[in-house]
């Protein structure tokens, strides 16, 4: 191992390696939201683990950059937040729907999105995710629609409207 000069003192850096099979076994590759970590080097490195819980991600990151909110809903059970159901729509009137959850972030559990133009038919994105469900994308430019989604067993349908 090379030398560095830390603070004017010369000497061993630490350094730290995670083996399969002893202590010669192979390096094992690690990996935080989806990029390989390395062992040595200096690059900051942030988790989107949601520590306060809340996701990591925006709906906006989920629908698209084109996509703006026009309503949401949050999903509760009692006082505790499980998550927030968002409705997007973009220029050309498309609408997606978005579920963030905000409880077992990281870990894959229930969520669904769901969107339904009148007259046409339901996309939805339904499973045990990690962070969120969706994309559920579709054209509804002048077309009222249905939406919704759930966190566990707590889910929110919205009425036909957003009829633009």
């Amino acid at each position: 191992m090379p030398r560095r000069s830390t603070g004017g003192v010369t000497k061993q850096l630490p350094h730290y390696e995670q083996r399969t099979g002893g202590h010669l076994g192979t390096v094992e590759e690690i990996y935080l939201n989806n990029e390989k970590i390395y062992y040595y080097g200096d690059k900051s490195y942030t988790s989107l683990n949601g520590c306060d819980g809340s996701s990591p991600y925006t709906p906006q990151q989920v629908c698209g950059s084109g996509y703006n909110e026009l309503e949401s809903r949050e999903l509760k059970e009692g006082d505790t937040s499980l998550g927030k159901v968002h409705l997007m729509a973009d220029a050309s009137g498309s609408k997606c729907v978005a579920t963030l959850k905000y409880v077992s972030v990281g870990q894959a559990s229930a969520v669904s999105a769901y969107v339904e133009p009148e007259g046409g038919t339901r996309t939805s994105d339904a499973g045990d995710f990690k962070y969120y469900a969706g994309p559920a994308t579709q054209p509804a430019a002048g077309k009222c629609v249905r939406w919704g989604g759930s966190v566990g067993g707590v889910g929110f349908d919205a009425e036909p409207g957003h009829c633009d």
